[in-house]
Formats: C-alpha cells, sequence, structure tokens
C-alpha cells in the first residue's frame, strides 16, 4: 500500500487559523506535520527543530505568508511576510527543491514577496475575512470559512506533491523525452506555469493562441521576474490576419471567425505584459499553416504537434528535456529559431 505523502506546513503565529483550516483539508489526504505541534521543543534551538524536520522523509513543505510586518526595501514601507517564514521556504526548497516547496498567499492581501524566491510555486486563495461583504461572525464560522476558502489550494498542493514523487520515465532510445499526455488538456496550469517559472535564459510561447497563457493571472510575475534575472522572452503567435485561420476553425468544428479574435485578445495582453518586461520581451507573428505548439522554460518544453481536425485540448502532448545533443527537444528548437527568423514584429496598433 503507497503511504500518504507527508507535508510539513509553517506559518508566522498570527497564520495559526490559516494553518488550522490547510490542514484540515490536507490531512485526509497526507501525513501533516503542522509547525506548532511538537515540532519545536523547549529542548532545543529552532534551527534544530527545523533540522530535524528537514530530515524527516518529507514530501513536501508548504509555508503560509502573511504581512506580518512593515518593512521598506528602498522603495518605501511595505508590509512583508516574517523572516523567519521566508528563511524556512528558502531552506525547504533547497532541501527537497523547488516543485515540492510551496508559499501560500492570499490574493488579495498586500504582502510584498522577495523576488529572490524565484522558482518557487506560489499558491493562491481568497480569505474569507478580507474584502468579504459578509465577513465569518464567529470563530467557528471563521474556521468554516476558511477551510472552504483553502480546498483548491490544498488540492492543487496534494496534485504537485503526487506529481513530484512519480518519477519521470524516460522512453528506450529517447532520453530527451520525459512524459507523454495523450491530451493537451490533461496538463494542470500549475505544470504549464512550472515549465516557466524560475528560467533564467529562454522563454518560448509559440502557437496559435496561447490564450491559457495570456489570460493566466500569474503570468505577467512570471515573466517580469524572468526578465529582470535577464532572461530572453520570445512570443511567436500565428497572424490574425492570416488567411488560414477560417481553415482552422472549420477543421476544429467551431464557427468561422473564432480563432482570429483569439489570437488578437492573447497578442494584446502579451503586449501590456511587454510593457513590464522591457527589452526582454519580444512578440512576432508568422504567417502560414500552424505545425506546433513549443512553450519552454530553459531546458525544459512542452511540445503540442498540430493535428487536423483534432481540438487543441484533445492533442497529444510531449514534455522534453534538454538532455541529449540533437535530439528531440534540439530538433523542435531549431525549428522555433528558423520560424522566428521568418516572421515579423507585432506592433500593438496593428
Amino acid at each position: 500500500m503507497t503511504r500518504l505523502p507527508r507535508i510539513f506546513v509553517g506559518s508566522s503565529s498570527a497564520a495559526k487559523p490559516i494553518v488550522h483550516a490547510l490542514d484540515r483539508n490536507l490531512s485526509p489526504s497526507a501525513e501533516t506535520r503542522v509547525w506548532y505541534h511538537n515540532v519545536f521543543v523547549p529542548s532545543r534551538t529552532t534551527l534544530e527543530g527545523l533540522d530535524t524536520v528537514v530530515r524527516a522523509e518529507l514530501d513536501g513543505a508548504v509555508l503560509v505568508l502573511t504581512p506580518d510586518d512593515m518593512r521598506d526595501r528602498g522603495q518605501g514601507p511595505a508590509l512583508v511576510a516574517r523572516d523567519n517564514v521566508i528563511f524556512e521556504l528558502g531552506l525547504f526548497m533547497g532541501a527537497l527543491g523547488r516543485e515540492r516547496s510551496f508559499g501560500l498567499v492570499c490574493r488579495h492581501c498586500a504582502v510584498d514577496l522577495p523576488t529572490d524566491l524565484s522558482g518557487v510555486t506560489w499558491v493562491t486563495y481568497l480569505d474569507p475575512r478580507h474584502g468579504s461583504a459578509d465577513p465569518p461572525a464567529n470563530s467557528v464560522d471563521e474556521l468554516e470559512a476558511l477551510t472552504l476558502a483553502l480546498r483548491p489550494a490544498a488540492e492543487e498542493i496534494l496534485e504537485c506533491i503526487e506529481r513530484a514523487r512519480t518519477p519521470a520515465v524516460r522512453a528506450p532510445g529517447l532520453p530527451d523525452l520525459v512524459k507523454a499526455y495523450p491530451m493537451r488538456g490533461n496538463i494542470s496550469r500549475t505544470d504549464w506555469n512550472g515549465i516557466l517559472a524560475g528560467s533564467r535564459e529562454q522563454i518560448w510561447l509559440y502557437g496559435m493562441a496561447e490564450l491559457g497563457y495570456a489570460d493566466d493571472d500569474d503570468i505577467p510575475g512570471i515573466l517580469q521576474e524572468a526578465a529582470s534575472r535577464g532572461c530572453e522572452i520570445r512570443i511567436l503567435l500565428l497572424n490574425p490576419d492570416h488567411a488560414g485561420t477560417i481553415t482552422i476553425d472549420r477543421d476544429e468544428g467551431k464557427p468561422s471567425g473564432t480563432i482570429a479574435p483569439r489570437i488578437r485578445a492573447s497578442l494584446a495582453r502579451f503586449s501590456a505584459m511587454a510593457a513590464g518586461c522591457g527589452q526582454s520581451m519580444q512578440i512576432r507573428v508568422y504567417d502560414g499553416s500552424p505545425v506546433v505548439s513549443i512553450v519552454r522554460g530553459d531546458q525544459r518544453m512542452l511540445v503540442t504537434p498540430y493535428v487536423r481536425f483534432i481540438s487543441g485540448d484533445n492533442t497529444p502532448t510531449f514534455e522534453l528535456h534538454g538532455v541529449e545533443t540533437n535530439g528531440l527537444f534540439d530538433r523542435y528548437a531549431r525549428h522555433f529559431e528558423k520560424a522566428w527568423t521568418t516572421s515579423t514584429p507585432w506592433k500593438a496598433d496593428a
């Protein structure tokens, strides 16, 4: 019988209600180690307690970052998380890897997150105690409301940890083929964004519209952080004025005039993101029949071949890692470079 995943949950003292609610969601499917339950004992220092936890057979760690302190980081006073919580998040990143270390943050709480924690998987939630027209009336209602609000975050964390516990199986003779998905729609947004998060050299978004990325609220921050590290960001989409868009709509069983507005919407959103990325981000369009979608973050790549008469979400997708010279990864990279050089810059007012 497969054991339940073991997850550490940490926070500041002020965030105990959030931890309690998160634990209620995680505990049916995981063995949780909550920081205020016999982790830090009087006979040991805090660092000794953390060292014991890190050395345990953990599968993941969640640190709740709440706006507990005021700090000036050079751009005026801002609400920040406690230093010890940020330290612990960095500690678990080093011990478990960034794919199993999670920062939990309130989506509408003003907490200034440290930029040097690149690659952390930020999981968000909406706190019903803040910004709600009908806040909980008492502690019992508060716990129930928090538990309900944190359920999607807990499910996302459990899903990510379960994937990380399952080692990638490479196909014989194809060392850079890590995983094959029968349908593109089976890949979670966390996995799509995880390809890009923490990239330092190259980010590519190449396809017809890539509206999933254009619509994602996390993408502007991911791209801005990558740009601040000097990462080259290239967006390459199908020209919405290309005559073949009508054929694509027909092939995918969609009303005529469906794909072109989607591409324009993506281009508009990516253009807005480019304003925050400076010279690091370029947007181009290509003319011609689409053949593949490529999402690249440094040496990781998700490749979706374009298959006529099948909608994008139902098309097989392959995860590649650049570990072999002249392998699948390199060949798709060469295709992208050729497509890029033959494309034209997109103007926001085009």
